[in-house]
């Protein structure tokens, strides 16, 4: 009965209209055979649907809002690839036009076939169909295929999903049938059955052949709203309702004491959404005299597992059905647990009514499967669902359910839209982070909303990650929120060659700004301009693939870098500051022979200068390319690149060059480095997304953050890489002085800093709100960082402030400090990192506190030890080169480089303590320690200095502040010597090795 019209189909109406149409869909029968059904007509999708059973095809139904979105439309044509579609008419349109921007993007489906409900000239339609001159006698002999009962009967987006991974629903034909699915709800010839979804939605399918079986009459109405099942109820005298769970929301808005619902037996409602306490708690005294069930089913079969009794406890999802068994697993072990304790669901079929012998079912019998939802079950045997597994948050030792903190913050006015997701924690774990739409007109702050949800649950939920607003959601098919989209408001960044891929890009949300002149750059223009840049790369043949950056313009250098990672390239960065020695850059053109270099348009002279004295010296290099940012006549410029005439089409369809994960992605001179030799650092494809450097700085969608250091210095690659990845926006600034007033104006969430600009805070901190910065990092390019950290933490009180180590030659975080940090130490190992230390001369593992060269080991969980590459990488020690010791709780001191240590008898002194001692003296400007032999000691200290201008201090004066203030094994026995001035690395670290050779 159509509740609307009042039109009415008999049982004999429906078997002739469906046997018609499956008399024509047998002449065009194929071995893979799927219809699709898009349709609001409700008096009129059985006919197909009936006639692919029939038939024995598969039906494929699609909500009618999905026609809405072409994007909609044309994933579920690819994913589906439907041979007949039964569609509206007035969607005929939208779709064909989906069709045809499927095929003109080279994805290549054959055609479908398009049948409307309604006429269109030129266009089969089900009427005409249905008016088809068919003999009553095939009609009247028709005998429907035989199926085997493990034979897909339909396939649909499930109503449970909550992302796109895993996201179907199979029902076979033995769930038309299966015993639990007879259970709920009870149905008697001569009942009336109402339900508002259509046969896109999973249990329809089930509901519309059990009616039929049954002789049930079902009432068919359009749109849910509680007054119109009020109405119908009392109007057809309704025996059952089986809801959406999602509809349960809106049944408070009428009285229902206006309406007789005295026939009302059952209220059934679905497990589309979780932790329905409160929902359930409103029905019962609504429908004081009805039986409310909630169903708990295997979401991709569409069989119900378990369903609750009268004797139901709220927020219960029953007790388990007919024909299934139960047992709920440790999340770690995998063994069964006790009553009251969490665990993963799994089940198994009994499929006791049919023969062993002939049934093919016995696959489905004879496995446990797992259901992939976390939940426990009450002694008596009643099962409680908590969340989805793949939703749950790790906070310490504890699962934290996103959905209960959801369905808290959708209990506060202003909230309209919520979903809960996890941030990395280096404490913690992950920490719940909360994205929040409000409703329209109304008002509340991020702070509100977390203390609101601090004073109504446990303190683990507190929201440690934050709580983000959005201006909208992604939604999936079924009407759920998208919680892989939920972060960015766009589909995932096709960038970095880290198998991810792209569809679409939001241009509203901004990556780069730049703080002094505010210019803002998006993620679509990243992209654009680097897949441009990409595109002009790939005509050139170049013979290593190495290209160099050098720059300043911070807002542009992410361009060929971003470039260089998509085809696969070596880039080389070098520091702006190497332009100003021509020495340096002859070093680095020789070093590392780039094919190409980015430069700016001031330095190209100096650059095709030193090019040429090269080659005069007879040291023939290979000229390189040369791409200036700005224009310079004659030369190729970065603006002439992303200014030439791109198809459309090739930056749509452009795709990343694979890259293995040993392979070299970036090479540059080692920001810790001392001296030359071994001076590199070779970040390799694995280190962009290495689990340790994930961990430090914490970052979150919406995040602000902000470092100085370009991509000459290492971590800049991974921050670059992480940011993108993150969502984070990035404050680009050129001066480390300003940096209270950049956090101030920008809200900043985290900074990144070199150790060496700790000594530059000299403003007051006092006169800044810096309260939004919740992490502080220090690079560990400086050793012995005591003095600096306890500055730091007197400034920074509310901020967290972490000083990583890593391993200098492929920047890999191998620690970092915690909450519990020890002043001076590098905190403890990082994930997927394992350390130790060797004594230095025996090579034997020391005990804690003892010194010894430190050693690493990476650790590769996540890749399969049969094909991956890195295998050998991580069965080997590595020595990291530094020296250190570690406390009983595995706190990790590194001392210094061992190559720098000075042998004074049975003592390895470490220089960088007398540097920092002699550096606290107010006339020593800077100086280096070093080691001269001595006959009887083995090696003595001695000490180069440069005095600060205009201040006078003797070598004596000097020598004693050291006796006076470090231990007599640190004296400066080796003499200390005055310097004009200091050789200097690429990294602004002094040389050395040539310290002791500069003039005086």
């Amino acid at each position: 009965i159509d509740a609307m019209t009042e039109e009415q189909t008999t049982y004999q109406q429906m078997r002739e209209n469906s046997v018609k149409c499956a008399l024509w869909l047998k002449q065009s029968l194929s071995t893979t055979f799927i219809i699709t059904i898009c349709t609001r007509h409700k008096m009129l999708e059985y006919i197909p649907f009936l006639a692919s059973l029939y038939v024995g095809i598969i039906v494929n139904t699609w909500d009618e809002k999905n026609m809405k979105d072409k994007i909609r439309v044309m994933y579920f044509l690819t994913e589906y690839k439907p041979n007949i579609i039964f569609i509206d008419n007035d969607n005929y349109r939208q779709l064909n036009s989906a069709i045809q921007n499927i095929n003109s993007e080279k994805e290549n489906i054959k055609p479908p076939k398009i049948i409307t409900f309604g006429r269109i000239e030129g266009v089969d339609s089900l009427e005409s169909i249905l008016n088809n001159d068919f003999e009553k006698s095939k009609i009247d002999e028709f005998s429907c295929e035989h199926i085997s009962p493990s034979n897909l009967v339909a396939t649909m987006f499930s109503p449970n999903a909550t992302n796109y991974v895993d996201s179907k629903v199979h029902i076979r034909y033995f769930a038309l049938t299966y015993p639990s699915n007879q259970e709920v709800p009870v149905m008697s010839s001569g009942d009336i059955g109402l339900w508002y979804g259509s046969l896109s939605w999973s249990y329809g399918v089930i509901l519309t052949v059990r009616s039929i079986i049954s002789y049930v009459t079902v009432v068919k109405c359009s749109k849910f709203s509680d007054e119109n099942m009020y109405e119908t109820i009392e109007k057809y005298k309704v025996s059952w309702v089986f809801l959406e769970s999602k509809m349960c929301n809106q049944m408070y808005h009428t009285d229902i004491r206006m309406y007789n619902i005295s026939s009302l037996k059952q209220l059934v409602i679905d497990d589309s959404a979780i932790n329905f306490i409160d929902v359930q708690k409103k029905l019962c005294k609504t429908f004081i005299n009805v039986s409310i069930i909630q169903v708990y089913s295997i979401a991709e079969l569409c069989i119900i597992a378990a369903y609750q009794r009268n004797n139901q406890q709220f927020g219960s999802s029953g007790y388990v059905a007919k024909n299934i068994q139960l047992m709920v697993l440790d999340m770690e072990l995998k063994e069964p647990v006790s009553s009251n304790i969490a665990g993963t669901i799994w089940y198994k079929l009994i499929c006791k009514y049919c023969s062993p012998q002939t049934c093919k079912l016995q696959n489905f019998n004879n496995k446990w499967c797992c259901t992939e939802d976390y939940g426990y079950y009450a002694k008596d045997g009643e099962i409680i669902i908590i969340d989805k597994i793949k939703d749950l948050i790790k906070h310490g030792i504890f699962y934290l359910a996103p959905t209960k903190i959801e369905n808290m913050l959708l209990k506060h006015p202003a909230v309209s839209e919520v979903v809960v997701l996890s941030v990395p924690c280096s404490t913690n774990g992950q920490n719940p982070i909360a994205y929040i739409k409000t409703e329209i007109g109304v008002k509340v702050t991020a702070w509100e909303l977390m203390k609101f949800v601090a004073d109504n649950l446990p303190d683990i939920y507190q929201l440690r990650g934050g709580l983000h607003f959005k201006r909208s959601m992604s939604h999936l098919p079924n009407g759920k929120i998208d919680r892989m989209r939920v972060t960015s408001n766009t589909y995932i960044i096709k960038s970095i060659g880290i198998s991810k891929n792209i569809s679409l890009i939001n241009n509203i949300i901004v990556h780069l700004i730049d703080a002094m002149t505010e210019e803002q750059t998006t993620y679509q223009q990243m992209w654009e301009n680097s897949v441009k840049c990409a595109l002009w790369f790939k005509q050139l043949r170049c013979r290593k693939n190495v290209i160099a950056i050098c720059t300043r313009h911070k807002m542009l250098e992410y361009i060929p870098f971003l470039m260089s990672i998509y085809v696969g390239a070596t880039v080389n960065l070098w520091n702006k500051k190497y332009m100003k020695d021509n020495i340096r850059i002859m070093y680095f053109l020789i070093e590392y022979e780039p094919d190409i270099i980015f430069i700016d348009s001031d330095n190209y002279g100096q650059l095709n200068s030193v090019i040429q004295n090269i080659n005069r010296e007879k040291k023939n290099i290979n000229p390189p390319k040369i791409i200036t940012f700005g224009r310079i006549e004659g030369v190729d410029s970065l603006e002439s690149i992303l200014n030439k005439d791109f198809e459309k089409k090739k930056i749509d369809k452009f795709s990343c060059v694979n890259v293995e994960p040993m392979d070299i992605i970036a090479i540059m001179f080692s920001p810790s480095a001392t001296s030359y030799p071994n001076s590199k650092t070779f970040i390799r494809r694995f280190a962009l997304t290495y689990p340790s450097n994930q961990e430090v700085p914490v970052m979150c969608s919406g995040d602000i953050g902000l470092w100085y250091g370009s991509l000459s210095w290492s971590y800049g690659v991974i921050l670059t890489v992480r940011s993108i990845i993150s969502y984070v926006t990035v404050v680009k600034c050129s001066k480390c002085s300003d940096m209270y007033e950049t956090i101030e104006k920008y809200k900043i969430s985290w900074v990144f800093l070199e150790s060496k600009m700790c000594i530059q805070f000299r403003t007051n901190i006092h006169k800044y709100d810096i309260s939004s910065i919740k992490q502080l990092v220090i690079d560990d390019s400086t050793m012995n960082f005591i003095n600096a950290q306890v500055v730091l933490c007197s400034k920074f009180i509310n901020a967290s402030i972490v000083q990583v180590y890593s391993i200098a030659e492929a920047c890999i975080i191998a620690a970092f400090q915690r909450n519990n940090r020890r002043l001076g130490s590098s905190g403890y190992a990082a994930k997927n990192i394992q350390l130790k230390l060797l004594d230095v001369y025996s090579q034997e593992i020391v005990d804690p506190c003892r010194t010894g060269t430190i050693w690493y080991k990476f650790v590769f969980k996540w890749c399969c030890p049969q094909t991956c590459k890195l295998e050998n990488f991580s069965k080997r020690w590595h020595c990291s080169g530094d020296y250190g010791f570690y406390k009983k709780d595995g706190e990790i001191f590194v001392i210094d480089k061992v190559k720098d240590l000075i042998k004074y008898r049975k003592f390895l002194l470490s220089p960088t303590i007398i540097e920092n001692m002699l550096l606290q003296h107010p006339v020593v400007s800077e100086v280096s320690v070093g080691s001269v032999p001595s006959t009887i000691d083995g090696h003595h200290p001695i000490a180069y200095v440069k005095k600060k201008c205009g201040l006078e201090v003797t070598a004596r004066e000097l020598m004693k502040f050291v006796a006076d203030n470090l231990l007599d094994v640190y004296q400066l026995r080796g003499g200390l010597h005055f310097k004009r001035s200091m050789s200097y690395l690429p990294n602004g670290k002094i040389d050395r090795m040539r310290v002791t050779s500069s003039s005086n």
